[in-house]
């Protein structure tokens, strides 16, 4: 459907027009709900009764459990790149934890 808009949609005569449409169908692309069209080519915002629809997921449910983790898995960088120490680990969510965790049984010792 994305590259049927695009040959279709896009205003391909004009420099800024063609910057403008193309930016408009891949926002729509990569939005969480699509946007209702009317029949006269204006968009319209959703209504209250699409945003609310039980059979649309939670957006921010889609995003920490779907959308981060593949982003997640595709962001690996090349081995070159780590070993000439251009990108460095600076923490790791497990050490972390286990650091405050040790904080918080150090306060509780203190405090009893």
């Amino acid at each position: 459907m994305f590259l049927l808009r695009i040959a279709t949609e896009v205003d391909w005569d004009s420099e800024k027009g063609c910057f403008e449409s193309i930016a408009r169908e891949i926002a729509t692309l990569y939005m969480m709900r699509p946007i209702e069209r009317e029949s006269d080519g204006q968009t319209t915002q959703p209504t209250q009764n699409t945003i609310s629809d039980p059979n649309v997921p939670d957006w921010k449910f889609t995003v920490e459990h779907i959308l981060f983790p593949q982003l997640k898995s595709f962001f690996v960088p090349d081995q070159t790149v780590t070993s000439s120490g251009a990108i460095l680990q600076v923490a790791d969510l497990h050490d972390l934890y286990k650091v405050f965790e040790r904080c918080l049984s150090l306060k509780w010792e203190f405090l009893i």
